[in-house]
């Protein structure tokens, strides 16, 4: 008796083994957006996308005049509220890599931003230009970031 009680335990042994080496760990779903996410984060997009094309024609045409003055003075003021904007953006994002993504290229258009800036300052066209530019497409890179509507979550 004593022979299958170490056999029967055996076996139950076994079969514990098997089942837990076989089961997989339960898949949490992604973080999905809510449609009031995507409404605020369309709203800020939205705002973003009036300041990248009030920047393309107003800044680059006082940059091509080398008027210095407003050049700095436009940094400062329009473009001084989306530092907040683009830090809000990137605090709604859901995923971390999303959010260290939109963080990463938010630091990179106003690294180019206060490059234009010091270029102002010495009335440098050529440097001035060249971070404009290099700004520009970092701001199309960070806007690109931003979930629309197409990732809602329609299950729901």
């Amino acid at each position: 008796m004593s022979r299958y009680r170490s056999l029967l335990s055996g076996l139950f042994a076994l079969i514990t083994i098997v089942l837990v080496g076989c089961s997989g760990p339960t898949v949490k779903a992604p973080p999905q957006y809510t449609a009031a996410q995507i409404e605020q984060l369309s709203g800020y997009a939205t705002s973003l996308s009036a300041v990248e094309d009030r920047t393309r024609s107003e800044l680059s045409a006082l940059i091509e005049k080398e008027d210095w003055t407003y050049v700095r003075n436009f940094i400062h003021g329009p473009l001084g509220t989306i530092r907040q904007t683009m830090s809000l953006v990137s605090q709604n994002l859901l995923l971390p890599e999303e959010r260290k993504a939109a963080l990463a290229q938010a630091r990179e258009v106003f690294v180019h931003l206060e490059a234009i800036d010091k270029a102002a300052l010495n009335q440098n066209a050529t440097e001035a230009r060249s971070e404009f530019k290099q700004s520009l497409a970092e701001f199309d890179e960070f806007l690109g970031l931003i979930p629309d509507s197409s990732v809602l979550n329609t299950a729901s």
